[in-house]
């Protein structure tokens, strides 16, 4: 498995959640595998007093973290490191190097700099049994006093954060002091008489914090975006990799974003690309991580309890059961499992009944599994987990499984209307690469499904060539396509599959939004205008065009109008066109009816 030996500093974003966000884990975790609009960086983090930063495992956030604490101690600030399952523990300052330590008790002496606290993780912390409430009341203790002065930044996984329990906890435990303002110059004299007064007491101009009432100030919670394309990119070059630009089409044209959002993953990509020269397909990608992330550990003290192929075995049953049981996550054998949260979590017992206890926990201890707290594991990757629980079908197909059967699990009628089940559609398209039947019934009921999902580049000629006629039969007029817009016109990197069975007219109608912003995406990946343009047949000027226009939508350049302002512009140009238009229309009735009344004489009157 691949690690990341040093740090890449490629700006991470962040989203900034709302409640009702907070409020739905499938809305969580979408946002750690999806970038869907606006961001902000670190630099705006630093400035909240206190901030709640969710991330998925393999993200970055304790590596990010880290190096967000050197960055400001290289730039003569004060800013500690903590882990949280430790601080729960002992005091902070048993957790500081000695020249953290040092600096710490500088930054409480001064009284008026501020320092940067980062702790991670939540979600180790409760791996422990360890308790929020605890820690948090540790770092209160040692900074009380100076709270006001003191921004912290707490990291968890999104699918161990309890918005309620824990953001109150935040709230209270690291209540933000109000600040006194600072009064308005006196002279010395003044200031020396008002002191005596107060018998030693801070003179003006100092912040007293003890004589603010407390707040409960904003938390501010955001989750840590997936890699953009440009981060990617950056990444990859920073990582010393040959010919980063021929690596970036590989992952395109073979489909590799679901393993190169994060940056762990990124690097076991790119360890695949210098030692194999491709990333393969999909299927042979998923293949990939899923040999590696089961392989043995020979450091670990359950080694050999399991062997890799037995591994294999139990991890498709248990993703197969998971897709049926319409669950995420699987009970730990390792921990007590929290009452409030049992509903929803498949016990692995159940499923692996012939297993022992020992085999059960070794299983769930390997890289396939990321911990997800409160006594449960899931599968790092979702769609690791989906191909994984086709492949168990496959299997069960091929020691008899009936067509009939397989259909009740893959498809279903609703109101009429043939559909594929929602929780299954990239498990039918997984196993669609292995069964004619299953393929056939998938293709006549949502095409999109197989083009988006699974593999189709492993499919023949024939079957692609099916594929686009049915899908251009059921969406040629437009209407939900349910994929991005490209997957069809490259399919799998194919352009004849398009081009022999679906024949494209000269003349085409203007360019969707959705076909333009993938297309500055492909550049910005390190396509050339000239490149798309002979591959996808529309002008390299156009698409210099769409870039330029993104540019300036993303404040890049200045040297014209973005789309909103052009928008905003056309709006204002229609509204002056319809008031001159009402505005002649009034005029000719005001002169209408005053030549009906005879108030005003008409122009043939000859006056």
């Amino acid at each position: 498995m691949a690690r990341m030996t040093s740090f890449i500093d490629i700006q991470r974003r962040f989203h900034d959640l709302t409640e009702e966000e907070l409020e739905d884990t499938e809305s969580l975790l979408a946002w750690s595998e999806y970038d869907f609009g606006p961001a902000v960086g670190w630099s705006d983090l630093l400035e909240d007093d206190r901030v709640v930063l969710l991330a998925e495992a393999g993200a970055g956030k304790t590596v990010e973290m880290t190096e967000q604490a050197k960055r400001l101690v290289g730039e003569g600030r004060f800013a500690f490191f903590v882990p949280l399952e430790s601080l729960d523990r002992e005091p902070i300052v048993h957790l500081l190097s000695v020249a953290d330590a040092k600096r710490f008790q500088e930054w409480k002496a001064d009284g008026r700099e501020t320092a940067w606290f980062f702790l991670d993780s939540v979600d180790e912390l409760k791996l422990t049994e360890g308790k929020l409430d605890r820690a948090l009341r540790e770092l209160a203790k040692v900074i009380d006093g100076h709270a006001y002065r003191a921004r912290v930044i707490i990291s968890c996984r999104p699918s161990d954060w309890r918005p309620h329990l824990d953001l109150t906890t935040v709230r209270d435990r690291l209540a933000v002091p109000a600040r006194r303002r600072e009064a308005p110059f006196r002279p010395p004299e003044e200031v020396f008489l008002e002191a005596l007064r107060r018998e030693g007491r801070e003179t003006a101009g100092a912040y007293r914090e003890e004589e603010a009432p407390t707040h409960q100030g904003t938390v501010r919670t955001v989750a840590m975006l997936p890699l953009s394309d440009q981060q990617i990119r950056l990444f990859v070059e920073r990582s010393g990799v040959d010919e980063a630009t021929a690596f970036l089409s590989e992952v395109t044209e073979r489909r590799a974003w679901t393993f190169a959002r994060r940056p762990l993953d990124l690097a076991e990509l790119i360890e695949i690309w210098r030692s194999e020269g491709r990333l393969g397909t999909r299927a042979q990608q998923h293949e990939a991580n899923v040999t590696a992330k089961l392989r043995d550990n020979p450091d670990r003290p359950d080694r050999d309890m399991l062997s890799d192929d037995r591994a294999r075995f139990g991890a498709e049953r248990l993703a197969l059961a998971l897709a049926v049981t319409r669950t995420r996550t699987i009970r730990s054998p390792e921990q007590a499992l929290d009452i409030g949260r049992t509903d929803g979590v498949l016990d692995a017992a159940k499923i692996l009944p012939d297993w022992t206890e020992a085999e059960r926990q070794a299983l769930l201890r390997r890289a396939l599994f990321d911990p997800a707290t409160y006594g449960r594991v899931r599968f790092h990757h979702r769609s690791v987990q989906e191909y994984l629980a086709a492949r168990r079908l496959r299997s069960l197909r091929e020691k008899g499984m009936s067509t009939q059967a397989l259909f009740r699990l893959l498809f279903a009628e609703r109101y009429g209307v043939e559909v594929v089940l929602p929780s299954m559609r990239a498990i039918a398209a997984w196993f669609a690469l292995w069964d004619d039947a299953a393929r056939k019934e998938l293709t006549n009921r949502e095409p999109e499904a197989l083009l988006s999902l699974g593999d189709p580049e492993t499919l023949d000629l024939a079957a692609r060539g099916n594929l686009v006629r049915t899908f251009v039969s059921a969406y040629g007029q437009g209407g939900w396509r349910g994929l991005n817009i490209l997957e069809l016109i490259r399919f799998c990197g194919h352009r004849d599959t398009v081009q022999r069975r679906c024949p494209m007219s000269k003349t085409h109608p203007p360019y969707a939004p959705e076909y333009r912003r993938q297309m500055v995406e492909l550049v910005r990946t390190g396509r050339t205008p000239g490149e798309l343009a002979r591959e996808f047949e529309c002008s390299a000027q156009a698409i210099r065009n769409w870039v330029r226009q993104a540019d300036r939508d993303q404040g890049l350049r200045e040297d014209g109008l973005t789309t909103l302002e052009r928008e905003e512009l056309r709006r204002l140009r229609r509204e002056v066109r319809q008031l001159r238009e009402e505005r002649e229309i009034l005029a000719k009735a005001t002169a209408w009816f005053a030549r009906e009344t005879g108030s005003v004489p008409g122009r043939s009157s000859g006056s």
